[in-house]
């Protein structure tokens, strides 16, 4: 069985995003990142409508969606596929927020070192002690998917931050 383990670094200075992908196999499973944010809009028939559109400029307090979408170019299907991805620097994820088909979603508060569900992690606070960590606290977001990815096979993954 080949093991395939994807990371994707994103640094965010609401340019185009810089990825680093890590394979044991490269170039089989190829990352490619979006950034958008929603806007509303008013369509032909007078009616508001929510539309996503590439981040130009973005300010304190935008919410961004971080789109990740994943294509294996290989011939074999990858298995093991896991995406980690850090909650870019001067942003803070929005909870509930991060979402991928197929995929078993968690997340670090220690800059990666471990993952888990959000009930179960927890940071220390002010008095020294633990307490359970807030969404804004995250660092990092971890997909695991359960089935391989067949050659040609495609998806995304998804989050929301906000601009601090």
């Amino acid at each position: 069985m080949k093991r395939l383990i994807l990371i994707l670094a994103v640094l965010l200075g609401l340019a185009p995003l810089v990825g680093v992908v890590h394979a044991q196999e490269p170039g089989q499973v190829i990352l490619e990142t979006l950034i958008q944010k929603e806007i509303e809009v008013v369509n032909a028939e007078g009616q508001k409508e929510k539309k996503l559109v590439e981040v130009g400029n973005a300010i304190p307090g935008d919410e961004l969606i971080l789109t990740i979408d994943y294509t294996n170019r290989g011939l074999e299907s990858a298995e093991n596929v896991v995406l980690v991805n850090p909650v870019p620097e001067h942003t803070e994820y929005i909870g509930g927020s991060a979402g991928g088909e197929g995929a078993a979603i968690t997340f670090s508060v220690d800059g990666g070192g471990s993952f888990d569900l959000p009930g179960n992690l927890q940071v220390v606070g002010e008095n020294g002690k633990p307490r359970p960590a807030q969404a804004q606290e995250y660092t990092h977001i971890r997909w695991a998917f359960n089935e391989p990815v067949p050659p040609g096979g495609n998806g995304k993954v998804f989050f929301r931050v906000r601009l601090k």
